[in-house]
């Protein structure tokens, strides 16, 4: 590797919930069109040890996580200098997956650098691993990250650890996201397992369902107004959206984004069903692509430097 080192880039996709895995460990997720984008640099200019403070951003402890679990992996003890640059227009922090799809690129783009050649299994590993250290998942997100390692539609069992099923995205409808302007819902502060664990035996037929028959659409909707008022969050606009003509409606994640799976000729009923709120839309489409290797336009860089001790 010469002075200039090795550079990367990967894109992962984000996501909706078709099913959460909070209630039962089994999770069912299908991928989006919005897209995260990592440029990784490795240089050779190691210091004595990783730079990191106590008190950083639980984003940046993320990104750190994901580099040492990247290394420690696949026993990369010369961890040099990484600079990494992050590109997304997906709001973080609704539901939309973002925190498995930063880290499926992160990582990917990390191994990339490295010439690792990581199957998918490892890279989903690798980066559930570090979204459990650095605390940003409590259900392990385990369809969520293979959702953007695989794209399409994934079902997991995250007490086994495995991927159940993978199926094509629908190439016959689009997705409609609604995001609330909302200051920051109670239930991203408590236990979401506990929350939903009282309807577990409801999530385990829905998943069974979806399991016999791939009617996705009405289980999708079925499982929404569930989470909804489990979470403590409005069903009305569950409702409108159905009114209008959406296939199904679901909250993503832990919310508070709401999607609607719509065919094309009624998009504009379902996003004007909502126009009486405030918030913001998100018109995309499913993604049966996962991670993507590529590259793409310059940005600031965020340096983390350090050699494994």
């Amino acid at each position: 590797m010469g002075s200039s080192g090795r550079s990367a880039w990967v894109s992962a996709p984000c996501g909706i919930t078709i099913l959460s895995s909070y209630a039962t460990g089994q999770g069912i997720a299908l991928a989006i069109q919005e897209r995260i984008e990592v440029l990784a640099r490795v240089r050779e200019q190691a210091t004595d040890r990783i730079s990191r403070r106590q008190d950083t951003p639980r984003e940046f402890n993320y990104l750190y996580h994901c580099v040492d679990q990247t290394r420690r992996r696949c026993y990369r003890p010369d961890l040099d200098q990484i600079g990494l640059k992050i590109f997304s227009n997906v709001p973080a922090g609704v539901g939309l997956k973002t925190s498995s799809a930063v880290g499926v690129a992160l990582n990917g783009a990390l191994g990339e650098a490295w010439d690792l050649d990581l199957t998918p299994a490892e890279l989903v590993r690798i980066s559930t691993d570090a979204a459990k250290a650095a605390g940003v998942t409590q259900a392990g997100s385990l369809d969520d990250t293979w959702c953007s390692v695989l794209g399409g539609i994934v079902m997991t069992d995250e007490r086994e650890s495995q991927l159940l099923e993978r199926w094509p995205a629908p190439d016959d409808v689009e997705v409609v996201i609604f995001v609330p302007r909302l200051h920051r819902h109670r239930v991203h502060d408590l236990d979401r397992r506990a929350l939903l664990s009282p309807h577990s035996a409801q999530f385990e037929r829905l998943f069974a369902s979806l399991s016999e028959t791939q009617n996705v659409f009405d289980v999708m909707s079925r499982a929404a107004y569930i989470t909804a008022k489990a979470f403590g969050y409005r069903r009305d606009l569950l409702d409108l959206a159905l009114t209008a003509g959406a296939s199904g409606v679901a909250i993503s994640g832990k919310g508070p984004a709401v999607a609607a799976v719509v065919e094309a000729k009624r998009v504009d009923q379902v996003a004007s069903s909502w126009s009486g709120f405030e918030g913001s839309l998100i018109c995309t489409r499913p993604e049966d692509r996962g991670t993507l290797v590529g590259r793409s336009n310059d940005d600031q860089t965020l340096w983390i430097e350090g050699r494994a001790t």
